[in-house]
């Protein structure tokens, strides 16, 4: 595969995974989780609460375990805030 292969299918991969309106609260929550590293410690902290909030609802299963798929590094992230490392 060449440099404008590859490049074809990194645009093709975003475009079906891009947020949309129509995106779900899951895939939100994915995708707010993924970029937490550019989030403030605030920011961070109301992500955490959102997740724990969203794993709480009533939402599907298959949806909570998409979430919790991506909560590894945002644990890690406000572990880091807690201990007063960022």
């Amino acid at each position: 595969m060449n440099w404008k292969e590859f490049m074809d299918v990194v645009r093709g991969y975003n475009k079906t995974h891009q947020i949309t309106a129509e995106s779900t609260q899951a895939e939100k929550l994915k995708e707010k989780i993924m970029s937490c590293g550019s989030r403030s410690k605030h920011e961070i902290i109301e992500l955490h609460k959102e997740v724990e909030e969203f794993l709480k609802s009533d939402a599907s299963e298959e949806d909570k375990n998409m979430v919790r798929g991506y909560t590894e590094s945002l644990a890690i992230i406000l572990d880091a805030i807690k201990k007063g490392l960022l």
